[in-house]
């Protein structure tokens, strides 16, 4: 490498270094506090008081948008509003005298909607993502907003508040996403792309970044850009670097699979271009063993998949194996020298990369059907199947083990996730992003919500 790449080399690590450290503190910074607060879509809330009256500061996600405010002269409810939070929906919620107000982002031109109550004195969020408003009685609401733009409210009885669940709610992402898988590296988790509502007003967008999760410091960052947006690409951890493989780009609203194969460098945070794949990666399974990545895929409408593999200094793609099944909303994970599938309408089916074999002689799946958009995950030498659609129990989740061949029972997750994934980190199951159709709002709502699993 010349001098004058070395310098440049430097510039761009200390810069992408301060941007982290910026990204990083500013999450930090609206963490548990009644004045600010980041919806699901990446935007944060200020709220303030100047001279007796009460105003919002919204700064977008995207920081080449302006600042939005919200104040006396664009419909903002006057009153003397204590409290900010968003909850896992979508909307923006304020507290204050004796009012409620709620805002949502996806629909700006609608404004603010005020509910007039006794006075609120905390609003949180509860396990299942909605907002609890606690009045100055005692008396604790649960709050949401129906298909029609309603507010809809439900007393909760204590015994309910108090319930204690395995799965624990840790910091929020930086914005919701689904269509994602995750990797662990150093005890970090990483995720690529994906997809969901952005900004102000929302908008469905496709990601360009990694989303980074510090599994010791429970704290979340983002990189610098990939080359191309994309959702559904897949992420493995290969010498000591991220690789993403394909995935759906969009390009002026219309989506294209992609060969395309970027390599993130966590040390000097930049992206560089990797093998391309033979066939155009719309989604896949990727597991890493023994040094060698190995990537399941299919092609357009081909009912038949392929494996490929690849290893550190390694140019081309190597065919492994074939699969007679397509991958099509299809989560796995690695146990040992196998890759695990979840196929929709299949079951559970494992490759074997040592003796290039395939086992589709799993016990069938314990439901009625075999999820679809579930997250899987390995944990303590089991594959978890979490969530999912097509089944009658979408919160539901089971572990196999394939020491014993026998499925089990686990606790339900606290919410339905789709097209979520989930990762094991140092004997912690951790659960991220996704989405789930809301009937109560009678649209998809998006996660930007992080679970770990705690055993009691």
């Amino acid at each position: 490498m010349s001098v004058f790449m070395k310098i440049v080399a430097i510039v761009v690590l200390i810069f992408n270094l301060c941007s982290s450290f910026i990204a990083s503190m500013a999450q930090d910074n609206f963490t548990n506090s009644s004045s600010k607060t980041t919806d699901v879509f990446g935007n944060t809330w200020f709220l303030k008081k100047e001279n007796g009256r009460t105003s919002i500061e919204v700064r977008p996600f995207d920081t080449n948008n302006d600042n939005y405010f919200f104040n006396g002269k664009n419909g903002f409810p006057v009153g003397n509003w204590e409290i900010i939070l968003s909850d896992n929906y979508g909307f923006v919620w304020l507290a204050g005298n004796n009012e409620l107000a709620y805002f949502d982002p996806r629909n700006t031109e609608k404004g603010w909607y005020v509910y007039e109550k006794e006075k609120i004195i905390e609003l949180k969020k509860n396990t299942d993502g909605f907002v609890v408003a606690t009045s100055k009685n005692g008396e604790k609401i649960k709050l949401f907003v129906n298909s029609k733009g309603n507010l809809v409210t439900q007393k909760l009885p204590v015994s309910r508040l108090n319930e204690l669940r395995k799965w624990r709610e840790l910091s929020s992402m930086p914005y919701c996403t689904h269509d994602i898988y995750g990797t662990v590296l150093n005890n970090k988790i990483y995720t690529a792309g994906g997809a969901a509502p952005h900004g102000l007003p929302a908008k469905m967008t496709n990601f360009d970044r990694l989303l980074i999760y510090d599994t010791q410091k429970d704290q979340w960052e983002y990189s610098s850009p990939m080359k191309i947006n994309r959702r559904y690409c897949n992420v493995g951890a290969l010498d000591n670097k991220i690789w993403v493989v394909g995935g759906y780009h969009k390009i002026n609203n219309i989506e294209y699979p992609t060969k395309l194969v970027e390599i993130y460098d966590p040390l000097t945070q930049i992206w560089t271009e990797g093998p391309k794949m033979d066939i155009a990666c719309s989604e896949s399974i990727i597991g890493v063993i023994d040094g060698r990545l190995y990537v399941i895929t299919s092609e357009g409408n081909d009912p038949e998949s392929k494996i490929y593999s690849i290893a550190k200094g390694e140019k081309k793609w190597v065919l492994e194996s074939f699969l007679p099944y397509s991958i099509k909303q299809t989560n796995g994970c690695v146990l040992g020298d196998n890759l695990f599938l979840i196929i929709p309408k299949i079951g559970l089916v494992s490759f074997n990369v040592k003796l290039c074999e395939w086992n589709m002689r799993i016990p069938p799946f314990p439901s009625n059907q075999v999820p679809r958009a579930a997250s899987v995950a390995t944990y303590k030498q089991k594959v978890w199947v979490i969530s999912g659609t097509d089944i009658d129990d979408t919160k539901a989740g089971w572990s196999y083990s394939p020491a014993d061949k026998v499925w089990k029972k686990e606790t339900s997750f606290p919410k339905t996730v789709l097209w979520a994934d989930g990762c094991e980190v140092n004997g912690k199951l951790y659960v991220f992003g996704g989405a789930a159709f809301s009937n109560k709002q009678e649209r998809y709502v998006f996660w930007n919500t992080i679970y770990v699993f705690q055993e009691k």
